[in-house]
């Protein structure tokens, strides 16, 4: 039978679930992700309207139910007059009954509001004010505040407007809601279901940084994006900490339906946000790209969901690859490889250049530097025990969550530990996750602020149930982690660097 599936058709076997359908076409599939099902659409009465005038074109949001069929009246109509803090247009025939005594009303700047001489005249201007004011008017009848709608775009036009100028037309904005519902990975897949299952993301050339950011964060998330945040505007994403330094970035567009942008700054700096509907440009968020398949599922994501996002183009990232596998996966994205340092295919990637992904594509050519596999030592670290500690840790070895590679430098080494060079700005550090009872072999510590040497960092080649990593007590050694791998790489080194990577 023929199903729809992320907009492809293709073939599925009677009595096959969604997750069972996406394996077996070699789609990707994550635990716990949103799965919808689009049942069509349908047309909601229009709530915009989009004015073309003789100095250009401004949109009105409109909340008055009685505009929609009457909207054409002002077609023709003519700029009556202009005061300080207000434009009027008309008069036109507008069917639209007022209440029988003036009251105070407040205008704010883009307020679209109606003025009649009576409540029963046949004639109204339409009136849209150009600053906060107070004045004595008639409203319509069961309109709160007085006013019918507001600018949404194009305020700097309706500013321009003089006595004369004409409406050439009105038109509204075709709007309809999109009928889609949840399902899971185990629903029994139907004759024409059209199944959506992830966003494709389209990403800008002009944000090679904010584009990082997004592949950091995904390869964080297991390549989900989880809601921390829903509104009727955009769903958003916390990120567990600052992972670049975001200036502003291809922030000045239009903020269209599925819209990519991350935060450069303020309370929420580094939240990724998706946009479900069309929003001005805001210069503290970087415009990262557009969804470009899959927005349906924008509407019905909540709180909790697990949304799967596939970039176009892919992440180009062979740290802690081989050159020789390096080589593979560069093919595979239609990229070239440079190699330098160790250029043995056994070597291990421990830096690539350009950095960033949209660079590489403009290149077509990644160099990539390879180090012997008996310098690297891989490593888990323990961010929920130590998360002071960690941070220090990854400002001193350069191990950063968008390039998980890092280097320690030796100052010293005995059969039982390994020391290392610490930040060079010394900071603050808290006493946390200390050690009671045994260190064992693999251990990484950093000595804490009970110690005058605060900073250190060691790594223990042998157990002790007196000393930590770094030769202090237990009551001055912070436990930030362990070496899963490659321990064997520290023994007998006197001096040089030693690189790290960090185990997912």
């Amino acid at each position: 039978m023929k199903v729809l599936l992320d907009g492809e058709e293709v073939e599925a076997e009677r009595g096959i679930t969604v997750g069972e359908l996406l394996r077996s076409l070699g789609k990707s599939v994550a635990e716990g992700m949103l799965v919808a099902v689009k049942l069509g659409e349908k047309e909601l009465e229009a709530r915009r309207f989009v004015f073309d005038t003789d100095r250009g074109v401004f949109v009105c949001e409109m909340d008055f139910k009685g505009w929609a069929p009457q909207h054409k009246a002002w077609e023709g109509a003519v700029v009556a007059w202009v005061e300080d803090n207000k434009v009027v247009i008309g008069p036109v025939k507008f069917d639209v009954r007022m209440q029988e005594t003036a009251k105070e009303v407040r205008r704010k700047k883009g307020d679209v509001f109606i003025l009649k001489s009576s409540p029963t005249a046949e004639d109204a201007f339409l009136c849209i004010s150009l600053s906060e004011h107070k004045e004595l008017s008639l409203v319509p009848e069961g309109v709160e505040n007085g006013g019918i709608g507001k600018v949404v775009m194009g305020f700097s036009v309706v500013k321009e407007l003089s006595k004369g100028d004409s409406i050439r037309t009105v038109e509204a904005e075709r709007r309809t809601e999109r009928v889609v519902e949840k399902i899971t990975l185990g629903t029994a897949v139907k004759e024409n279901m059209n199944i959506l299952t992830r966003l494709r993301v389209k990403l800008s050339k002009e944000a090679k940084i904010s584009a990082e950011a997004l592949f950091s964060y995904l390869k964080l998330k297991g390549g989900v994006f989880v809601v921390d945040e829903a509104t009727h505007t955009y769903l958003r994403a916390e990120t567990p900490l600052a992972l670049f330094d975001l200036v502003p970035e291809n922030n000045e567009e239009y903020r269209q339906r599925g819209a990519v942008c991350i935060r450069n700054e303020g309370e929420r700096v580094g939240s990724i946000y998706l946009y479900k509907e069309d929003r001005m440009p805001n210069s503290a968020l970087n415009n990262i790209g557009v969804v470009e398949m899959g927005t349906e599922l924008l509407d019905v994501a909540g709180v909790g969901d697990r949304i799967l996002v596939e970039t176009a183009p892919k992440h180009v990232f062979v740290l802690g690859k081989t050159q020789k596998d390096a080589a593979l996966m560069l093919e595979e994205l239609g990229l070239s490889q440079e190699r330098i340092g160790n250029t043995s295919d056994d070597a291990i990637v421990v830096a690539q250049h350009p950095h960033y992904t949209l660079e590489a594509y403009e290149t077509g050519v990644v160099r990539t530097e390879g180090v012997p596999a008996d310098r690297i030592i891989y490593v888990e670290l323990f961010e929920r025990e130590a998360p002071s500690s960690i941070d220090y840790f990854k400002n001193a070895t350069g191990l950063y969550r968008n390039f998980p590679i890092g280097k320690l430098t030796i100052l010293a080494s005995t059969e039982s530990m390994v020391l290392f060079r610490g930040a060079e700005r010394k900071r603050a550090i808290i006493p946390e996750n200390m050690p009671t009872e045994k260190v064992e072999a693999g251990t990484i510590g950093v000595t804490n602020m009970s110690r005058p040497g605060y900073g250190m960092i060691g790594i223990r080649l042998e157990a002790s149930d007196q000393y930590g990593p770094t030769g202090e007590p237990f009551e001055s050694t912070n436990i930030i982690g362990t070496v899963r791998r490659g321990l064997e790489n520290l023994k007998g080194k006197k001096k040089g660097d030693v690189w790290l990577i960090e185990m997912a």
